[in-house]
């Protein structure tokens, strides 16, 4: 998941990567269910149990908020050092914790995308 080459080399962009994912899901799940919901936890809320199941939008609503947390304190550190804020993180830089966290909310997100390429099946034409 981390750039193995190039200017970001050892980082991940965890918007790209991880939130953009979970947004664009609830998005699909609003859709699905009829919500009119707007922000992606209250889409994902909304859906539970009707376009997803129960524990996969409360399993994405955990994913979202851990990345945000992780986003948002990254940002605050770069804005204290008088960096540009962005949402390349290197998990060498986490926590032991915090990269056991950015692991498990990718693999959670990767279990509903591979969820989704099933209920939904794309083929290229």
């Amino acid at each position: 998941m981390v750039e193995r080459d190039g200017q970001h080399v050892n980082t991940l962009d965890i918007k790209k990567g991880g939130t953009a994912g979970i947004v664009q899901m609830a998005r699909l799940f609003a859709l699905a269910a009829g919500s009119t919901a707007l922000e992606t936890d209250d889409r994902l809320s909304s859906t539970a149990g009707k376009s997803v199941s129960a524990a996969g939008a409360h399993e994405l609503a955990d994913a979202h908020s851990v990345l945000r947390a992780l986003t948002l304190r990254h940002q605050s550190l770069q804005v204290r050092a008088g960096q540009t804020p962005n949402y390349r993180i290197d998990p060498a830089q986490l926590s032991r914790l915090e990269r056991e966290q950015l692991r498990d909310a990718f693999r959670i997100i990767k279990s509903m995308q591979n969820a989704l390429a099933t209920k939904y099946p794309v083929r290229n034409i």
